[in-house]
This record gives C-alpha cells, sequence and structure tokens, in this order.
C-alpha cells in the first residue's frame, strides 16, 4: 500500500491574498496531497476521491483564463468553462503518471499552465472543433483527438513567461498575480494602485505577447 508523504502545515494566509484554491471546502489539505500521490501512483479509486475537491478550483480557474481572454471580443461564448475543462483533463491524466505531486499547488499549477496553453491556442482548439462537426455531420459520430501538450510545451509557456517579463515587469507581473495566484481585480488594483481599464489592458498586452512568442517558437 502507498503510503502518502504529508506536507507540512501551512501558514496562514492573509483574507486579502487567499486564493480560490484556500476556499475550497476540505477539512484537512494534506487529504488532498494524499491522494494526488495515490493517483500519481495508480490507485484510480483516487481519482474518484479526489475530483470532488478539485473540481470546484478546476471551474474557477478555467473561468478566469476564459473571461480575461476573450474580454471585448465577439467570440466570448465559443468556449465555456465546461469545455476548457474537457480539453485540460485528458493532458492532466497525461501528465500525472510524470510528475511527483509534495503539495497540491504543484498540482493546481500544472492546471493553470495546460488550461493557459489551450487558450493560447484556441484556433486550434476551433479547428478541432470544426473537425468534429463534420464527422457528426457525415454520420460517424467520432471524436477527433486533440493535439498532446508535451513537457516541451510546458518548458515554452514558461520561457515565454520569463521573455514577457524582461520585457514589460508590470505585465508579467499582474499575469502572474491573476492567473497563478488567483488574485482578484480588485486586490490587483490596490495593491498596484492601477484602475481596473489599466488592470485589463496590461493582462490583455501580456496574453497577446505570450501568444504571439509561442506562435514563432
Amino acid at each position: 500500500m502507498f503510503a502518502c508523504k504529508q506536507p507540512p502545515p501551512s501558514s496562514p494566509v492573509s483574507s486579502f491574498s487567499q486564493s480560490d484554491t484556500a476556499h475550497d471546502e476540505v477539512p484537512d489539505r494534506g487529504a488532498v496531497t494524499c491522494l494526488l500521490q495515490q493517483w500519481q501512483h495508480g490507485d484510480t479509486q483516487a481519482l474518484n476521491e479526489l475530483w470532488p475537491h478539485i473540481a470546484g478550483p478546476m471551474r474557477r480557474i478555467a473561468a478566469r483564463i476564459i473571461r480575461e481572454h476573450f474580454r471585448d471580443r465577439d467570440n466570448i461564448a465559443s468556449m465555456h468553462t465546461t469545455e476548457l475543462i474537457q480539453e485540460a483533463f485528458p493532458r492532466i491524466l497525461d501528465y500525472q503518471a510524470r510528475r511527483t505531486w509534495d503539495h497540491r499547488e504543484q498540482f493546481y499549477a500544472l492546471v493553470r499552465n495546460i488550461m493557459l496553453w489551450i487558450i493560447l491556442d484556441y484556433k486550434k482548439y476551433q479547428r478541432y472543433r470544426q473537425a468534429e462537426s463534420l464527422h457528426d455531420l457525415a454520420g460517424r459520430h467520432t471524436t477527433v483527438p486533440t493535439s498532446p501538450i508535451s513537457p516541451e510545451c510546458m518548458i515554452a509557456l514558461d520561457q515565454s513567461r520569463k521573455r514577457l517579463a524582461a520585457i514589460s515587469p508590470r505585465a508579467a507581473h499582474i499575469l502572474e498575480l491573476r492567473f497563478y495566484q488567483d488574485y482578484s481585480i480588485r486586490q490587483i488594483t490596490s495593491m498596484l494602485g492601477l484602475g481596473r481599464t489599466a488592470v485589463h489592458q496590461e493582462l490583455k498586452a501580456a496574453l497577446g505577447f505570450l501568444k504571439h512568442d509561442l506562435d514563432k517558437s
């Protein structure tokens, strides 16, 4: 029987900086880490027990990324939270065998990276969905396989974020706060002394840079 590695107790987090994952209704933070470790070691039942704990945070992460990426765009309804989770989860399943989860924040960091990659590669997502529609119209009702997200893709995203930080530190910082530390727009405006419009513009510029940079690579 696999024995879980219990992480040390987390330090208290101020109400100002608490993330969505911190609000997860889990009585023992180590319990989620334990389930992740059991899942990583091939216990499929652990995934069934884990899902109720991670579903809420995953929905909130997906909703935030979609909302910021499609802000002020006509196709805001082209991808919904459930669709992004459905696109991301098979990739997460693929990664679980390669990772050792020391704490659940590592898992949520991977969720954020994979979801962000899918959104930045949105045109490819649209092509896959159009191909599925054509298959359905032809009466074949088959699912067109999506492209895998390799470790190299995650490295490329990390490198793009570093290049963004070198070019525009403030945009990179706001991206980090919003997507990776789960700060609200209100919290970011208060912390940085910026207006909401300025914060949204920085986020839009950051996402645009990442997309352009990754398209080149």
